[in-house]
């Protein structure tokens, strides 16, 4: 029953634009609780594309660049047909991931460190046994 249910609805929503479907600010807020929910905490613009075409369901700063630019379907109808693209693209993106792997490289370099001195002190005290003996 809930599965016809889905069916008929799927249906009903094929017929309406995307305009009557969704709006900016609920795609926005959407799109916001679902990076924040997998970490991801960088800015971001957003277009729906109908058939190749923008729509007027877009940020304001959106740019399209092929290759920093993410494609995935929405409102996917029931023969598997997506006439919706939701396009995404992080302008932040080298400075969200750069600071990201600020942290493990510092950490890295510290405990290198750490390594060198700690090898570095062991050699020096072998010599010393040596000049001892």
């Amino acid at each position: 029953d809930n599965a016809q249910f889905e069916i008929f609805y799927k249906d009903i929503a094929a017929v309406k634009s995307i305009q009557d479907r969704v709006s900016n600010e609920v795609m926005q807020k959407l799109l916001s609780e679902e990076l924040k929910e997998y970490g991801v905490k960088t800015p971001f613009e957003f277009n729906v594309y109908s058939n190749g075409l923008a729509t007027k369901i877009k940020s304001e700063n959106f740019k399209y660049e092929k290759q920093s630019t993410y494609s995935i379907p929405i409102f996917i109808d029931n023969d598997g047909n997506n006439k919706y693209q939701l396009l995404l693209t992080f302008p932040q993106k080298k400075k969200f991931l750069f600071s990201e792997l600020m942290g493990i490289c510092i950490l890295s370099i510290v405990f290198t460190l750490i390594i060198i001195i700690a090898y570095s002190s062991a050699l020096n005290q072998l010599i010393k046994q040596r000049q001892i003996s």
